[in-house]
């Protein structure tokens, strides 16, 4: 059986669905079963979802640039 540091590494493949089967079904039989790692996994998820939500509300508040046509 794999150690925690060798499932942690997975886990950016796992939440982009990189994995094959038998790696997604091992990788969530130790998800399941360690609690330092399901920590570890809600803990990244949060960090990707507050991480997009700092760039939406940060893309919303700049100005949008004007398109100006030149005269020739």
């Amino acid at each position: 059986m794999a150690n925690c540091r060798d499932q942690v590494s997975l886990i950016g493949e796992y939440l982009t669905d990189n994995l094959s089967e038998p790696e997604r079904q091992a990788l969530e039989a130790h998800l399941g079963a360690c609690r330092d790692c399901g920590a570890f996994l809600a803990t990244y998820k949060k960090t990707i979802e507050m991480t997009q939500s700092f760039l939406r509300a940060g893309m919303s508040n700049q100005p949008q640039p004007r398109l100006q046509l030149r005269r020739s």
